[in-house]
């Protein structure tokens, strides 16, 4: 997860996790660093497809 306007925690920060954790999946918000308050539909749909396992079928591709 990143936030495209964070602060404290700059979006460089998820990319150069992205780039070295397998598996892992890059989404960005157009937020600061609380998205789940500033961008709370996007975190909630996010979140959602996580739940519902659809992380795993881009994993798999």
């Amino acid at each position: 997860m990143n936030a495209e306007h964070d602060d404290p925690v700059p979006p460089s920060n998820g990319v150069y996790l992205h780039d070295r954790l397998p598996n892992s999946r890059l989404v960005s918000f157009d937020s600061g660093h609380f998205p789940w308050e500033q961008a709370a539909a996007a975190y909630g749909a996010t979140v959602a497809r996580w739940l519902n396992g659809e992380h795993a079928k881009v994993a798999d591709e």
